[in-house]
C-alpha cells in the first residue's frame, strides 16, 4: 500500500493545509458573528419568531452545540494560546520549543541555496 501523502507533491499538501486553516478561521468568524447578531437582537428585544425558535432549539439541545463547538474552536484557541506572550497580567515562560522556533529562521538563512559537495581528495 502506498502512502498517499508521501506520494503527493509538497505544494499540494501545503495548499490543502492552507485551505483548511483559512476555512477553519472563516467558519469560526462566521459562528462568532452569528452569535453576536443573535445576542444583539436578543438584547434589543427584536427577535423574530424564527430567531426565537433557533434560540429555543439551541437551549434545549445545548449538549449537541457543545459537542460541535469544541472541535470547531479547538485549533483556533490553541493557536492563539500558543502565540500569546502576556494575558491578564500573566507572562508566559518561554519553553525550549520556543527557543528552537526563534533560532529556526537564523539557521535557515545560514544554509546555502545550492548544496555544495566537499572537495575530493587526491590519492
Amino acid at each position: 500500500m502506498v502512502n498517499f501523502l508521501a506520494a503527493t507533491p509538497g505544494w499540494i499538501c501545503r495548499a490543502l493545509d492552507w485551505c483548511v486553516k483559512v476555512s477553519e478561521r472563516l467558519l469560526v468568524l462566521g459562528v462568532a458573528l452569528l452569535a453576536f447578531r443573535f445576542g444583539y437582537h436578543f438584547y434589543r428585544g427584536s427577535l423574530t419568531k424564527d430567531q426565537q425558535d433557533v434560540i429555543t432549539f439551541l437551549a434545549n439541545n445545548w449538549k449537541i452545540v457543545l459537542i460541535l463547538m469544541i472541535p470547531l474552536f479547538y485549533q483556533t484557541v490553541r493557536t492563539f494560546l500558543e502565540e500569546v506572550q502576556e494575558a491578564w497580567g500573566i507572562k508566559r515562560i518561554p519553553t525550549p520549543k520556543d527557543a528552537e522556533m526563534d533560532a529556526l529562521p537564523q539557521a535557515m538563512s545560514s544554509v546555502p541555496a545550492t548544496p555544495t559537495l566537499p572537495p575530493e581528495e587526491e590519492e
